[in-house]
């Protein structure tokens, strides 16, 4: 009986340790909406990077609204000419 209560609880010790390791990071995965709720962005993770894609935005598209607007807001100037829609990215979302 004693070596039972040994195992149970070992087991239990195990399995609070194995979901006590799941990272924090993880809760940021899913689709969210901006604070000013302007723009929509799926956050997932691959390849162990967590990237987001924006999937919706107020003013993600020029006024025929079906032309994406381009990433003129960048930093680099290279990528600046890339369309918003369905933009992804790795750079602490700073599209937003």
């Amino acid at each position: 009986m004693k070596k039972i209560r040994i195992i149970l609880v070992l087991c239990l010790f195990i399995v609070t340790k194995t979901f006590a390791q799941t990272p924090e990071a993880h809760k940021i995965l899913g689709v969210w909406l901006s604070e000013d709720k302007t723009g929509k962005i799926d956050v997932y993770k691959a390849n162990g990077k967590y990237f987001g894609k924006l999937i919706w935005g107020k003013t993600m598209y020029e006024s025929d609204g079906t032309t994406s607007r381009k990433d003129v807001k960048n930093k680099d100037e290279k990528l600046r000419t890339r369309n918003l829609k369905g933009l992804i990215t790795n750079d602490h979302f700073g599209v937003f």
